[in-house]
Parts: structure tokens; sequence; C-alpha cells
């Protein structure tokens, strides 16, 4: 089961008090933010040999490559981009290392898979490491899924996001650009405007994707939501 790593309200009335009073960076505070989110019950800080013990911290025990964790941090009111940012450049520092993930019958082994949702927040934060994830981490498994409220969204002057979608999926949404609607489906600028209408009136569940056929500018499909397979 995903271990879900939550930072209390408590902490973070903390860490705005902390701001307000110390008029501390906003990273240092971050990094406040991050360790207490990860960090385990456990004994305090005490003095251990005359040395300093500290807490243990999840963090610590292993790669977060390795594990598999949820981060909820939607009832945080501030930080909320920056503990997004040092978990993007833990993993990202991690994956540096590893070898090229191996390639078994013609297909590479997912090591791991970095699932950001409300990526509207996220996309447009200037974040080198998951930039730096999203072009080298195909060779190393890492697989990076986004979720976002509209395909405009992705289109960001700093780095083109559209253009290394392998896969794009729009479900229903309103005030689309025939520009974000072409450069995801690499269709037609006439067939990007003949769809913004129809990607409007989408019914729940029904997709508008690239076909597979070279023939075809996109495709038309109802998609199955995943707990059904768990029913």
């Amino acid at each position: 089961m995903a271990d879900r790593l939550y930072t209390s309200n408590d902490a973070d009335e903390v860490l705005s008090a902390l701001r307000f009073e110390t008029k501390l960076e906003k990273a240092t505070l971050a990094r406040i933010a991050f360790a207490l989110s990860l960090v385990k019950e456990g004994p305090r800080v005490a003095q251990s040999g005359g040395k300093m013990k500290c807490p243990t911290f999840v963090g610590e025990i292993d790669r977060i490559s390795s594990r598999t964790m949820l981060i909820d941090v939607h009832a945080m009111p501030v930080l909320k981009e920056l503990v997004a940012y040092l978990v993007i450049e833990r993993l990202y520092k991690e994956m540096a290392l590893l070898p090229d993930s191996p390639v078994k019958e013609g297909r590479r082994t997912i090591r791991t898979i970095l699932v950001i949702d409300e990526a509207h927040n996220y996309l447009s934060q200037k974040n080198i490491f998951l930039q730096r994830i999203i072009r080298e981490g195909r060779s190393k498994g890492i697989v990076v899924f986004f979720a976002s409220q509209s395909p405009n969204d992705y289109q960001q002057k700093f780095f083109n996001f559209q253009e290394l979608l392998e896969f794009a999926f729009i479900f229903q949404c309103e005030g689309v650009a025939a520009a974000s609607v072409q450069d995801i489906l690499g269709c037609s600028a006439k067939t990007a405007r003949d769809l913004q209408t129809e990607i409007a009136r989408l019914e729940p569940w029904q997709v508008i994707s690239r076909s597979p056929e070279k023939t075809e500018e996109f495709v038309k499909f109802t998609a199955e939501a995943f707990y059904r397979c768990y029913a």
C-alpha cells in the first residue's frame, strides 16, 4: 500500500509563522515543509553519546524512486509548488545515478512513474529538474504522467511540454486554443479549429487523442474508468 505523506495543518501554521517572523527564504521554508511531511513518529532530537540524534525520515530509508508514495499538499495554503520542486529535484538526482533501464522484447522496463495531478500549478514554475526528467528519463525508465485542466497549460514559452508528450488524451474542457490542439494532436490547423467546439461538448469519459493510423488526424473513443477494472 502506498505511503500517504501529509503535511499537517499545525506544521503549515508553524511554517507560515516562521516566514512572517524570520523572513526566511521560501526555499529554506520549503525544505522544512518537506522534512515535516516525511518525518515519522519517533524519538525527538536528543543528545546521544555527546552527539545530536536526529529523527528518522522516510526519505532516508531508501531511494524515493523505489517507493510508492502519495504526497498530498492540497491542505497547504503556501509552499505547495516548492515542496513539489524538492521532491522532483530528489527524483532527478537519483535518476542521474541509474544505469539505462533494460529493454526486454523490444520494450523498455519502467522503473518509476511520476504522477503530477493539477499539473497547471507546476508547469509554469520553470522547474529545471522536471524538464530534465522529461528529456532524459525515458532511457532510465522514468515516466512522467500529467493531469491538467486544459491543453493550453502545456504551452509554456520557456519549455515545449507539448512537443515531448508521447501520449495525450483530451477530455471535455472549454476555452481550449486551436494552436494547443494542433500541437498536441499533430493535426492540421483546420482540424484543430473544428475540434475546439467538439472538445467543449464531449461527454464524460469521451476522449480525443492522436490516431495510430497515419491516414487519420485524430481518434475519438470512450475510455473506461480504471476503478471499474478492480470492482
